[in-house]
């Protein structure tokens, strides 16, 4: 199934049934009367002049069958009609006899409903494949519903493709070492989740290298006591309190030992001074400074400052070296707020009560709370006990903690198919000829991993859980659609449909395709740079076109795109100035640019290392774009051809 030919019906009609009846397959007899009365004649007017009456042009021919029944029972046959009709690539465009659209809708819908048994209001999906989760995937749904970041990439070997795509159940399958890498990730992610160190507050540290003044040369590393200055850094308190602010310096010469040098090294907090320090060269030594202070929630300016008293004699200067700088939170262990997001999205109520009774009660909560997310619909309740008695007893081990538990909890829903897997559950297993409409929660699934790479979110369990998600479905597409986590779907489409990916790994002659022999002047003009460029603008143009609801065939003959300076600069584009990408409409000044066909991504990933290559970019159009592949036995004789006009 190609992309952009079937888009518009994949996104309308995907998630809406999981498998319908076929259309009441009328008798043999009275579709041999219809192919006599109505479609007979329009072959003979416009196909038998190539595929009949002895003439068999491209290896086809219709009237060489036994009888008509052998000729209707032919689908490849048909097939092939159906493509060249469907696409107005038969009858050829330079022959005059053409049939007119309705001739042409009529003949194509009479094979879909009378050969192929195609029903338009009840469209069979076929089978569903059970489908793994690839990389891409796993690592969203770990950043969305666990709420740490898990790099699938470093941890997980590529997924297989299928028609250039990594999102194909049938090639999504498991090994026994994938598998055993999703043990690992799973105890890996169930201890970054749930740190051992939860609930203590942290230290916050500033470099002596990051307090800067206003020019960005002097930090705290060495301040020289002969030159006045002023070094600060901000940082963002996460809650408010108490703090301990822990200062190590000494006192030194630099590129000498003066005599008799003075200064003043001051201290300050959000503007106010804190402290001050005399340094004196003759009295060189190493201290550590420490005050207790109340700071609230938000950004705070530390900052450190040298007001030059005498000179002294000698060479070289004195000055102050910063070894530590830290800020310890007091009186806050235990307190919640310091628990990590992942650890309360987990711990849905908080930290765990005392009673045993209770405690175990709390378990069960954590446990179903936590699959509902993972399993994307409600974990059976089978599950629940198991998981929530494997919790408990580990809790209950010597030296463990309630969280220990939780813990284990985690990694087994990590590593159960129904996470790992986007099954599916069939309303009558018992009567699998029985077709059905798909249930909200695999709705809500495969519409989430459609335009977000992840899982649902609470908006569509919620709904799901109330039956409403189907009568809210346009309203949950373009809330989503607005959502940020749009931008997946975007860019790991065009990645694959366009292959946008290779754009940074492509081989290109730069010096050749630029007629530059100074390397160095042509990479200023195509560098990662542009090609990074080219991508954005290519997953910016497709974005416009999806979001704003625009017709399909503008991803072909827009006249604008969406640039910034740089790259309008590569294209000769005028008028553009800064860094953000903006929609720029072309003029007459500027042709070929509009649409995917003018832009960089398309034109390089169709191109040999040092030259254009007609014959790649028209398979790629044919194949990618238009969705109508060369025949492979005709493809060595057609293709120079074709693609030399």
């Amino acid at each position: 199934m190609k992309p952009l030919s079937t888009l518009l019906h994949i996104v309308s009609a995907f998630c809406l049934t999981a498998g319908v009846s076929l259309a009441d397959q009328k008798p043999a007899e009275i579709v041999e009367s219809e192919f006599h009365k109505k479609i007979e004649p329009l072959l003979q007017d416009y196909c038998y002049d190539c595929h009949g009456d002895g003439a068999k042009k491209g290896d086809l021919t219709l009237d060489d069958f036994a009888d008509t029944s052998a000729l209707l029972e032919d689908r490849k046959i048909w097939l092939r009609i159906w493509e060249n009709l469907r696409t107005e690539m038969m009858p050829p465009p330079k022959k005059k006899s053409q049939p007119t659209p309705d001739e042409r809708k009529e003949l194509v819908s009479w094979i879909e409903k009378r050969i192929f048994g195609l029903d338009p209001e009840n469209p069979d999906p076929g089978r569903v494949t059970i489908r793994r989760m690839n990389r891409e995937e796993f690592q969203n749904t770990i950043g969305d519903v666990v709420g740490v970041p898990f790099n699938a990439n470093d941890n997980f070997p590529p997924d297989d493709t299928g028609f250039g795509f990594d999102t194909i159940g049938d090639v999504l399958t498991i090994s026994p070492l994938l598998m055993e890498k999703y043990l690992n990730a799973a105890e890996e992610i169930a201890v970054m989740a749930l740190p051992l160190d939860a609930g203590k507050p942290k230290p916050i540290e500033i470099d002596a290298g990051n307090f800067r003044d206003r020019g960005g040369s002097q930090t705290a590393r060495f301040m020289e006591a002969n030159i006045e200055q002023t070094v600060g850094a901000k940082r963002r308190l996460d809650a408010g309190g108490r703090y301990a602010l822990e200062i190590s310096y000494s006192l030194e010469s630099e590129k000498g030992r003066p005599k008799g040098q003075t200064a003043k090294w001051r201290i300050f907090v959000d503007g106010k001074q804190l402290h001050e320090i005399e340094i004196d060269s003759d009295k060189m030594r190493r201290d550590q400074f420490v005050v207790n202070l109340e700071l609230t929630k938000g950004e705070h300016q530390f900052e450190f400052s040298i007001v030059p008293g005498e000179k002294g004699e000698g060479d070289g200067t004195a000055g102050v070296r910063i070894s530590k700088f830290r800020l310890n939170r007091l009186g806050a262990e235990g307190s919640w707020n310091l628990y990590p997001e992942s650890y309360q999205r987990i711990f849905v109520n908080g930290l765990p009560p005392d009673g045993k009774d209770q405690k175990a009660a709390y378990m069960r909560e954590i446990v179903e709370s936590f699959a509902l997310r993972a399993f994307r619909r409600p974990p059976r309740k089978r599950m629940v006990d198991q998981l929530t008695a494997l919790a408990l007893a580990k809790s209950r081990e010597e030296g463990a903690k309630f969280v220990d538990g939780v813990r284990l909890a985690v990694t087994a829903t990590l590593t159960s198919p129904s996470f790992i897997f986007r099954s599916e559950v069939q309303a009558e297993p018992d009567n699998p000829s029985k077709v059905v409409p798909i249930d909200e929660y695999a709705l809500a699934s495969r519409l989430s991993y459609f335009l977000w790479s992840s899982a649902p979110d609470v908006g569509l369990l919620d709904l799901a859980a109330k039956g409403k998600l189907r009568e809210n479905l346009r309203g949950q597409v373009d809330r989503m659609l607005a959502d940020e986590k749009a931008d997946r779907m975007v860019e790991n489409f065009v990645g694959q449909w366009l292959q946008a990916r290779d754009l940074s790994g492509l081989s290109i002659d730069v010096r050749r395709i630029l007629r530059e022999r100074d390397r160095r002047k042509a990479e200023r003009v195509f560098n990662r740079g542009t090609r990074r460029d080219m991508k954005i603008e290519t997953e910016e143009f497709f974005q416009h076109v999806l979001v704003k609801n625009r017709p399909i065939l503008e991803l072909l003959n827009a006249n604008y795109s969406f640039l910034n300076e740089n790259l309008a600069g590569f294209y000769g584009v005028s008028g553009v100035k800064g860094n953000e990408f903006r929609k720029v409409e072309f003029d007459e000044t500027v042709r070929g640019r509009g649409g995917l066909l003018g832009q960089g991504t398309f034109l390089i990933v169709t191109s040999q290392s040092t030259r254009t290559s007609p014959v790649k970019r028209g398979l790629f159009v044919l194949d990618n774009i238009l969705g109508t592949p060369a025949p492979v036995s005709y493809t060595h004789l057609t293709l120079p051809t074709i693609y030399s006009v």
